[in-house]
């Protein structure tokens, strides 16, 4: 996957951060990791050897199998120098996520987002060097609680909460709006849609049909 998107051209990849039981830092969107893999149990609960001893590749096609889920550092490596890391921290340990972006030396130049608010603050508290996207609660009625939490460089847009006007407001508060495009509604439209509001991010998992339309559009090299 890492290699593709630096093929399609893209500025930032989306990465879930989570610590094994062993404290290690592995790439996994779901707590368990049987959705994915071939094997069964939450992260919190398995080694990293446990976890890189399943297949991560086979259930999304033949092709991939003998993938492994790789650790953060060699997510961070595989993506060195030709594209940058967004960082949704799911479940760990700040301090170590911080640790793996210093030793990458990227503090300061990714983007970070974290679901959970009181997390972000801890991270935050060890570090201010990330890009912070928080969500704002309940959409544009929740940016005035959000800019007030955190006064953060950029705001988070979940695609159910996308508006003109909430991109707007965003800007008017010198802020940069995030916009998540993901999910069933992401696609051709809700790209086009997301560029059209004056986005200044788009999350996609259509890399194939971003690049090309923010290309079209004269927004990127």
């Amino acid at each position: 996957a890492a290699e593709l998107v630096v093929l399609l051209g893209v500025d930032l990849l989306e990465m879930d951060v989570r610590e094994t039981k062993d404290g290690q830092l592995v790439i996994m969107h779901d707590m368990s990791i049987a959705r994915t893999t071939t094997g069964r149990g939450d992260v919190a609960e398995l080694t990293l050897q446990e976890i890189q001893s399943y297949d991560a590749g086979s259930k999304f096609d033949p092709k991939f199998a003998g993938e492994r889920a790789p650790t953060f550092a060699e997510a961070l490596e595989a993506i060195k120098d030709r594209a940058l890391p967004d960082i949704d921290f799911k479940a760990g340990d700040p301090q170590k996520v911080i640790d793996a972006v210093r030793a990458a030396g990227l503090i300061g130049k990714c983007t970070l987002y974290c679901g959970d608010w009181a997390k972000l603050h801890g991270t935050l508290e060890l570090d201010k060097g990330f890009i912070v996207r928080p969500t704002a609660p309940k959409g544009i009625e929740g940016l005035e609680k959000v800019i007030a939490e955190f006064d953060p460089p950029s705001v988070n847009i979940d695609w159910v909460n996308f508006s003109e006007a909430f991109i707007r407001e965003i800007h008017l508060r010198g802020k940069l709006a995030f916009v998540n495009a993901m999910g069933k509604s992401d696609g051709k439209e809700s790209i086009e849609r997301a560029i059209n509001a004056g986005a200044d991010y788009i999350q996609s998992d259509n890399l194939d049909i971003l690049v090309p339309a923010l290309r079209e559009w004269g927004l990127h090299k």
